[in-house]
């Protein structure tokens, strides 16, 4: 990522669980964020990461991280095209 900023380059990333937890505790506390996500949203936002797609929920959410150092990281929760119910939500 420090070669990336280096360049000029903009970081977009990808991983399968949440990082920065949306709607309710409830859905996001637990099974569907990754077991250290305070820390992997800090280190994705920190270094620079503009964008962080993810999974695993089945819902389409977007989702602001401020870190620290004043960075901001913008999550977006791609939902599935196949799942039942539908992952719209308003």
């Amino acid at each position: 990522m420090e070669e990336a900023k280096k360049a000029g380059d903009r970081i977009v990333a990808m991983q399968h669980h949440v990082c920065v937890p949306h709607f309710t505790k409830l859905l996001t506390g637990g099974g569907i964020c990754c077991g250290n996500k305070e820390k992997v949203a800090e280190e994705f936002a920190k270094h620079g990461t503009d964008i962080l797609f993810v999974g695993h929920s089945h819902w389409q959410n977007i989702t602001k991280y401020h870190a620290e150092n004043g960075n901001m990281m913008t999550q977006v929760n791609v939902g599935s095209l196949s799942g039942h119910p539908s992952p719209i939500f308003k």
